[in-house]
């Protein structure tokens, strides 16, 4: 499991510590207090050297980066912190992935403003971002607006650098990482279900590991005239997930509610993360109280079945209280971090899954704020 995480300098979190992680880890506190920032960091952990996690992080919460070049690099920015006296935003990650220590840092070094802008012409040259396959030496000229650079060591690997930098000129090429990601993990933000084309491919997943009957019987229990789920072209040529329905026939998914396509694609989501970690920010977005139950038994079984460690932020009462009531109720395998902002620091406090419970059952106190 991914346990013992100290986060440095990423967006609003400078020196949070969590120690004792489970199974399955809620993450509560008011708004504002960095409950998707410590999902997002640690998600980020999980893929060293690589950049794109960044800009799907960032289109996470203001859609893909948009923008000339020094727009995109302006936004990443957003990531780190503060600089520190040397103009240097950094970033550091530490955490142990089932026992082996590991290290992910990141640096962001920005060019002097007024020296871009004598070089820049009054029309900025467009910029695109292009992922390149495989690495290559860009040969053409630009103006150089700054650097980020990754950083990665564990127990098992030396330390490794990569460097991106950012360079105006007819496009931005983004190698490869060095190294792959060594941790299986995904990350489902709160809105992800509203996408046209989402589920498409985290159902071909299910199918291939034998779990899309098990997906199905999850949204069974939300409405059970439902007969089946599949994979059809629409009139225009695109694939997309339609439901085989008692009363409305073969359905787009997208015409049902937001709750049943959110519980789908936290399920069919799930199981693409076998021997990993699942982020899933604000759990009960879109669903209903009465499902929460339903969804929580269905995910602690999964998440047994596939060794599936699980971070979830959540603002409810009920779907703490429907955590409590599965199979994570275990003392052993249900933690509940809470974040508090002060002093424009925030701090962590840890609640072992049997204090929870004490608190719930015994004491009826609302442990979210």
């Amino acid at each position: 499991m991914l346990d013992d995480i100290k986060i440095t300098g990423f967006r609003g979190l400078d020196g949070l510590h969590l120690q004792g992680t489970s199974k399955y880890n809620l993450i509560v506190g008011p708004n504002n207090s960095g409950k998707s920032s410590l999902l997002e960091s640690l998600f980020l952990h999980c893929s060293p050297l690589s950049f794109h996690v960044l800009p799907a992080l960032m289109s996470f919460r203001s859609g893909p980066l948009q923008g000339d070049l020094r727009s995109m690099f302006e936004q990443l920015g957003w990531f780190f912190t503060k600089p520190d006296v040397h103009d240097t935003r950094g970033i550091k990650i530490e955490g142990a992935w089932k026992g082996i220590r590991r290290k992910t840092k990141l640096s962001m070094y920005e060019t002097d403003g007024e020296s871009v802008e004598k070089l820049l012409s009054a029309n900025r040259p467009p910029t695109s971002l292009k992922f390149a396959q495989p690495a290559r030496e860009s040969r053409s000229e630009g103006i150089r607006i700054g650097t980020i650079h990754f950083y990665f060591r564990s127990d098992k690997q030396e330390e490794i650098t990569q460097i991106y930098d950012f360079v105006i000129k007819e496009s931005l090429e983004i190698p490869p990482p060095k190294i792959e990601a060594d941790i299986r993990a995904l990350f489902l933000e709160a809105h992800f279900h509203r996408n046209l084309d989402a589920g498409i491919q985290e159902y071909d997943k299910s199918v291939k590991k034998g779990y899309e009957k098990k997906c199905l019987g999850l949204m069974q229990k939300i409405d059970p005239d439902i007969e089946d789920i599949s994979i059809l072209l629409t009139a225009g040529g695109s694939p997309q997930l339609f439901v085989s329905h008692k009363k409305l026939g073969r359905t787009p998914l997208s015409n049902f509610g937001d709750g049943i396509k959110r519980m789908y694609l936290i399920a069919a989501s799930m199981v693409s993360c076998e021997g990993g970690v699942f982020f899933i920010d604000e759990l009960e977005s879109a669903i209903h109280s009465n499902a929460l139950k339903s969804l929580a038994d269905w995910i602690s079984q999964v998440a047994e079945e596939l060794d599936v460690q699980i971070f979830t932020t959540t603002h409810s009462l009920e779907c703490i209280d429907a955590l409590l009531a599965s199979n994570f109720s275990e003392s052993d395998k249900l933690s509940l971090f809470k974040l508090r902002s002060k002093n424009d620091r925030i701090s962590c406090k840890k609640i072992s899954g049997k204090m929870l419970k004490n608190i719930r059952y015994e004491l009826g106190q609302d442990v979210r704020w």
